[in-house]
């Protein structure tokens, strides 16, 4: 993962760190100069560390003087300054390649904790929709720190809806989202630009890789409906090649749009609704038919018996 800096002021400036270590501080000789309380040369970040040589906030969790953490997209804020570490963005290929991995494995698709300092540096969990996930230092927890300071079953994550929602499992310690002391026993939602805290230990939640919608074909179309409308064909259009292939079931899917003078799509639906009362098959017709004539020589026959019967008595 490659990491750029995100500069503020207007205009907003991206600096990609490459291979670089990155210094920043309001020394003159910085890569990055900050102005405010700042020391010299305050913090060093490459694409794998994040040092203080003077205390910050990264993440929202003061990372003190002398201290390391693994560098992943946060928020860090030096005196009055505030920077943005984030996630570069990736070449078209790139994402094609991530976007045909997805397909296969589509746990790049999901968020994950990673601890980025204390005992358990570089653990990772990755969170499964609609699953609790319990930390703490108890060996059945589904990510277990090695921490004297946290509680056996300290805080359980959920992701839900979209949402990474936490819960202190009534620790001895505490949990610190950022700088935000949880309340025991209530969820709280957390947000990717905040670490959480338990006992010595820091922890991110990484943000799944975002794919744009690609136009990614992997041995047939992509269904649009599973139930597709009533499909009226066009006249003027051509017939089929003898060397296309035959349509696939998702690709005749697709196909129940319909074209109206090569303007704007029309739903194929309109051809059902323009005859709302489907004629009565002939089947139908000759048994009602047959039925009514029947009906009536009984009622022609029944007025005859009864005139004879009245004329001779």
């Amino acid at each position: 993962m490659r990491l750029v800096l995100r500069l503020p002021g207007p205009p907003v400036e991206d600096l990609d760190i490459g291979d670089r270590v990155l210094t920043i501080g309001s020394d003159v000789t910085a890569d990055v100069r900050v102005e405010g309380p700042v020391a010299p040369v305050h913090l060093r970040i490459d694409t794998q560390t994040i040092e203080a040589i003077a205390t910050c906030d990264v993440g929202g969790v003061m990372l003190r003087a002398g201290s390391r953490r693994t560098a992943v997209p946060c928020v860090i804020t030096l005196g009055e300054t505030t920077l943005e570490l984030r996630a570069s963005a990736v070449s078209a290929v790139a994402t094609r390649d991530l976007a045909l991995q997805a397909l296969e494995d589509p746990e790049l698709l999901w968020p994950s904790i990673v601890v980025v300092e204390g005992p358990g540096l570089g653990k990772e969990l990755i969170l499964r929709e609609e699953r609790v996930h319990v930390i703490g230092r108890a060996r059945g927890c589904d990510l277990v720190l090695d921490d004297l300071e946290v509680t056996r079953e300290h805080v359980e994550v959920r992701r839900r809806h979209g949402r990474v929602q936490v819960l202190d499992r009534r620790s001895t310690r505490g949990t610190w989202i950022g700088r935000r002391r949880l309340e025991p026993g209530r969820q709280a939602i957390w947000p990717t630009a905040r670490m959480l805290r338990i006992g010595s230990s820091v922890l991110a939640l990484i943000a799944p890789v975002a794919i744009p919608e690609l136009d990614v074909r992997v041995g047939s179309e992509p269904e649009v409906d599973p139930s597709p409308p009533l499909e009226r064909r066009s006249d003027s259009s051509p017939p089929p090649s003898a060397s296309s292939p035959p349509p696939s079931a998702s690709s005749a899917r697709s196909s129940t749009i319909a074209q109206r003078d090569d303007a704007s799509p029309v739903v194929a639906m309109d051809a059902f609704r323009e005859n709302p009362t489907p004629p009565m098959p002939a089947r139908k017709m000759g048994i009602v038919f047959v039925s009514v004539a029947a009906l009536l020589v009984a009622i022609i026959l029944a007025v005859l018996i009864s005139s004879f019967y009245v004329l001779m008595g």
